[in-house]
Order: C-alpha cells, then structure tokens, then sequence
C-alpha cells in the first residue's frame, strides 16, 4: 500500500454462493446492527478499513459504521468520502477515510494473544443487506442484534455467529518495518475446526512464535478460505486466480507460505468432478512460486505445516 499504509489485517473473502453440503448457511441483515472482531497485527495512529461487495449482485447499503477497541471503552464512526452511510455497488470494495486510534492501540502489544490489539466494527443496515462476499468460518465470533446499537459494549437480544462479513482488510498508517507473510491456502490455514476466539489458527501461532524470537515487528496474514483450491474454483475464486488480490495485493509482502492441492485431490469425488493429475498440481504450485518472486516476494511450500523452501 503507498503513502505509507500498510495491512494490519487480511480476510480473503469469497461468495455467499460458494458452498459445499457441510457449510453453515450464510445470512442476511434487515434492520440489525452486525457486530464483528478482527485481530490487527499492527497499530498505528489511523486506521482506515475496507468492505467488499466483490461478489455481490446488488448495491451493499450500511447507513452507519462505528470502529472501537476491543471492550469499547472508545468508539467512533468510520466514515467513507465523508459520509456515515456506505454505498458499495457490485463487485466493488470500499476504503473508509483515515480513522484516528486512540493511544492504546497505536503499538501492536508483544504480550497479546496474537501480536496484536483488537478492533470492533459495527455496521448497521436499516434495510437488507444479503451476505454477498464473506467467509464462512472465521473462528471468530460475530454477533447481530435488532435495530441501531452501534457501539454499545452489549448488544441486547444478540444472535451470534461465526462466520465473518464485508470486512476485507484493515490498513495502518504505520510503514512496515519487519517481514509480512501472507499465508495462503485452504481450511487448514483458516484454522477451520479450531477454537472460535482463541486465536488458534497456525498463522496466529507462527505470529507469536516470532516475536518470542524477538522479530517483533513481522506479520503474518492469513489470506485462508476453507474449502478452497489451487487450480479451479469451488469455494472463492482458485488460489491461482486470487493470488493476485490476496499476495500481491499486499504491496509490502516480503514472504508467502503456500498450503495447497489437497481440496483439488479430495473434492473432485464429492463433486462429480475429474480429479487433476499430480503434475497438474505441481505445475500450479511452482508457477505460483515464479509469480511471487518475479515481484519480489520470496515463496516457501508448506508439507504438513513443515516448511520446504
């Protein structure tokens, strides 16, 4: 990102539509306040977050949004081109105008659960808001309520949720001043099936394990989507094709761990689909590698989380 922002938070996001049998349904929001957490792996002075309507159909309406730390002790509305209510149309992704952070989130904690504070963001929809792009597990919990409740530390009459909606990344105005490692791939980089609001996912644990080797200043994003594959798509675009988006789209990557293939051995049988040969897969895996080093990222293959340079 130019002009010294960078990300401090990363969700590759898919469609609604996407879904295999097992997935929990996505939803949509009538007259709710959708309450969602997101862990930075930076602070900074400002803020700025960005919401997709990428695979929408319709205009994403929200007619407030209010960011806050983590017990909402401090609150404040997130505006875009100065205005409090978001249009986002099809297809689109939106970036707020910078959002000043109060001073206890300005530097990413060593001690905290993951390297980094947390950030609340509420959105509230007056009318309907369709699910349109998000994540189907987020192991994070989300909750929406009905009416405007935007930055209340309780929601009343909450529903909760795991899923994650419209948030797709989260900038800083602070320069990055270590590596950035996106770690791209399937339900096993999602961290699909581990403890929801633990920050238990292997990128979280690679996060920590460097700052206890004192690089304190590295990031680690997880550009994860369950179900997803290297070569075709199934659940959100192919990584082939996101690679794009969610790597190089991170301007001041510095490493990428790729964890991928095994969506494209075992879904073919499920979905009545031909399975592709291994060279096939070896092919996509290397040419992601050429991809990343002919800009300057340096790639690294991931088998059974053991690294293979």
């Amino acid at each position: 990102m130019t002009g010294g922002w960078s990300t401090a938070y990363l969700a590759a996001l898919a469609s609604a539509e996407d879904a295999l049998p097992f997935f929990p349904p996505a939803r949509r929001f009538t007259g709710a306040t959708v309450r969602q957490r997101v862990r930075l792996r930076r602070g900074g002075r400002a803020a700025r977050l960005g919401l997709s309507n990428e695979f929408g159909r319709d205009p994403l309406v929200i007619d407030a949004v209010v960011v806050g730390n983590g017990d909402l002790t401090w609150t404040t509305p997130a505006l875009y081109q100065g205005a409090g209510k978001w249009e986002i149309p099809a297809g689109a992704t939106a970036i707020s105008d910078p959002i000043p952070l109060p001073i206890t989130m300005r530097t990413a904690a060593a001690d905290d659960a993951a390297a980094g504070g947390e950030l609340v963001v509420d959105c509230f929809v007056s009318g309907t808001a369709e699910a349109g792009t998000f994540l189907h597990s987020a192991q994070q919990t989300g909750e929406v309520a009905p009416g405007d409740q935007l930055g209340r530390p309780r929601l009343a009459e909450p529903e909760r949720f795991t899923a994650l909606y419209w948030i797709a990344r989260v900038l800083v105005d602070r320069p990055a001043a270590g590596p950035v490692i996106v770690a791209l791939g399937d339900s096993i980089t999602r961290g699909d099936g581990t403890t929801p609001d633990l920050d238990q996912r292997y990128p979280d644990h690679l996060q920590r394990r460097l700052a206890g080797a004192g690089i304190g200043d590295a990031v680690v994003l997880n550009a994860g989507i369950g179900g997803n594959r290297l070569l075709r798509p199934v659940v959100g675009p192919s990584m082939t094709d996101r690679f794009d988006r969610d790597v190089l789209g991170v301007g001041e990557a510095t490493h990428v761990l790729i964890l991928a293939g095994t969506n494209d051995i075992a879904l073919p049988s499920m979905l009545g689909q031909e399975r592709p040969a291994a060279g096939e897969i070896v092919g996509g895996l290397r040419a992601l590698a050429g991809r990343a080093r002919e800009h300057g990222v340096q790639p690294a293959g991931i088998d059974r989380l053991d690294v293979v340079v």
